[in-house]
């Protein structure tokens, strides 16, 4: 099974989705879910790309086109 883009994208920088949530303060099942239900990049919401902008240190834009660029090669 395809890893999910939120998953793809942690991996290039070494992080794991359980990291992140702890880092952000969000909900690690939220995060999960998202895996999970192998949600589109469209839905996830933008507190949750903007968390995972200031976790990898890189801007929402280009969050947002990693993730599609990930999304796109499942």
């Amino acid at each position: 099974m395809a890893k999910h883009a939120i998953d793809e994208l942690l991996q290039a920088y070494q992080k794991n989705r359980n990291q992140f949530a702890v880092n952000q303060q969000i909900n690690p099942n939220t995060v999960n879910n998202y895996a999970k239900r192998n949600t589109k990049v469209e839905k996830i919401p933008s507190d949750v790309l903007n968390a995972l902008a200031k976790e990898l240190n890189i801007s929402m834009d280009e969050v947002y086109e990693q993730l599609l660029k990930y999304q796109s090669e499942n």
